[in-house]
């Protein structure tokens, strides 16, 4: 055990590796002189193959291994004046204790197996419940080795499943939210297909106030035709008079020359025809300016004629939809008029007729009364409650100005909104494909499970024909009287192997 690492120190009574050099004692004062080091060498066979030579190689790390039909394993501890030092030899290969184990390891020999009995093992064997000897055998057998990885089977199966309870829940998580941004979808949609409406309804308001205004404009252009013709018939009589004012100066130049040839009386009687012809002339100047202005004037009491008419049109409206009003609320205010004067023509004349009943009549006058006076607030009542629907109509108004100021953020966040859907299907695309991962996983382990089922079915069945044998041979062993020991203590006891001289028990 020492050599093959299958023991520790406290083990094999010593309290450290130096404990295991042989030590001669003392001879009298003289301190005798000892070995310092001790090695022990362990010779297996190997003759059946169970270690190929790859093996041993990969263990040694040099090919110069020798014969593998026999595994030497030497360990060697030597002693110097400051410490102490542990080897260990394959074939005479130099390696280290982790080389060793796992060759051993290889062959089924391990620190935890029962390879080896140690002292002890003998009396808790025989001392154990039948489960914990169940379980030596099975781990003998190999198979505590499936147990356990059916038991890692079906730990990493259970994680799995977690995992795939996780990978539902995001899932889920995304599908809402996925539908969550569908809904904002079709609202942006239907928001994008009022928009379009209320553009087709505003190219109908602008047609319509184009048409309107090509009709105005034909009025207005009727209108200068009417005026330039106006002001064409002016310029002709400009151009007239102008023309007969430079025929008047032509005959007031030939009246100067012509004062410049005759006498005084005739020079006085020339000068007051042209003073007359100034005057004349500047009469016609000032007519000609009064003209231009009067033009002016007209043209510009033209224009305000216009926007008064569309004032006095727009107030004519106005006017008509008050009348109408006017008319209604008369119209009503007569019938209910009418309907208490024959209220009151009745009660007059049940008045008149019936004395005895003033009283009675006097307070149905009077409910009739209260009841006028009832009318009449709840007709106030009934005009409060109109200005509060129209106070409601402008906020609702504002509301509706509010929704599409949010219609058209909720429009502009459209494009982030796809963008974020592209992503969240890529996320679910991944997802899915997550799953199918975890999916083959889980398939692979439950074909993995059932192989180990099958093959612990097989152990299973082994091991009952093992026992059934192991019965015959104890039985076949109390025949020949070989009772006291197991089948195996009795072969190697008359084996004649050397170094074997009896069982622990007779110790």
């Amino acid at each position: 055990l020492c050599a093959l690492g299958l023991a520790r120190t406290s083990g094999i009574r010593a309290q450290k590796r130096t404990d295991l050099i042989y030590n001669p004692g003392r001879d009298g004062d003289e301190e005798a002189d000892g070995p310092s080091e001790a090695s022990v060498t362990v010779v297996l066979s190997n003759e059946d193959g169970t270690l190929d030579r790859s093996q041993v190689v990969s263990a040694a790390g040099t090919e110069n291994v020798g014969d593998v039909s026999e595994i030497t394993i030497k360990r060697r501890v030597k002693e110097t004046e400051d410490n102490y030092y542990s080897y260990y030899y394959l074939n005479g290969r130099s390696v280290n204790l982790s080389d060793v184990q796992d060759l051993l390891a290889a062959a089924g020999v391990t620190p935890e197996g029962y390879n080896v009995v140690m002292q002890g093992d003998v009396t808790e064997i025989i001392n154990m419940t039948p489960y914990q000897r169940r379980g030596i055998i099975d781990e003998i057998a190999g198979v505590a080795e499936f147990d356990e990885k059916k038991e890692a089977a079906y730990e990493e199966l259970d994680t799995v499943e977690d995992r795939i309870g996780e990978a539902d829940l995001r899932i889920g998580e995304k599908q809402d939210r996925l539908d969550r941004l569908e809904d904002e979808r079709e609202t942006a949609l239907q928001y994008q297909e009022f928009r379009d409406e209320l553009a087709e309804y505003r190219g109908y308001l602008k047609a319509s106030e184009l048409e309107e205004k090509r009709e105005t404009l034909a009025d207005v252009e009727s209108d200068i035709d009417d005026a330039e013709a106006e002001l064409d018939d002016r310029r002709d009589e400009l151009d007239a008079k102008q023309g007969k004012l430079t025929r008047l100066e032509g005959d007031l130049a030939d009246l100067n020359r012509e004062i410049e040839t005759k006498g005084e009386d005739e020079q006085i009687e020339i000068r007051s025809e042209i003073e007359e012809i100034k005057g004349e002339i500047s009469r016609l100047e000032d007519k000609i300016e009064t003209g231009e202005e009067r033009a002016a004037d007209a043209e510009t009491e033209r224009r305000d004629a216009f926007v008064q008419i569309d004032r006095k049109e727009e107030t004519i409206d106005d006017l008509d939809a008050e009348i109408r009003e006017v008319k209604v609320e008369k119209a009503s205010v007569k019938s209910e008029i009418a309907t208490k004067r024959s209220e009151l023509a009745d009660v007059e004349a049940e008045i008149e007729g019936a004395d005895t009943e003033f009283d009675e009549l006097k307070s149905e006058l009077s409910d009739k009364k209260e009841r006028v006076e009832s009318l009449r607030e709840e007709k106030n009542e009934l005009q409060r409650e109109k200005d509060r629907l129209l106070d409601e109509a402008r906020r609702r108004s504002n509301a509706v100005s509010e929704t599409r100021e949010e219609l058209e953020e909720a429009r502009e966040s459209i494009p982030e909104r796809k963008a974020r859907i592209s992503e969240l299907h890529s996320e679910l695309d991944k997802a899915q494909k997550n799953q199918s991962t975890i999916e083959d996983g889980v398939a692979d382990l439950f074909a993995e499970k059932a192989e180990v089922s099958e093959r612990l079915e097989e152990v299973e069945a082994d091991l009952r024909e093992k026992q059934n044998e192991y019965a015959k041979l104890e039985a076949a062993a109390d025949e020949r009287g070989d009772a006291s020991w197991p089948r195996a203590v009795t072969e190697v006891k008359n084996g004649g192997i050397d170094g074997v001289h009896g069982a622990v028990g007779v110790l």
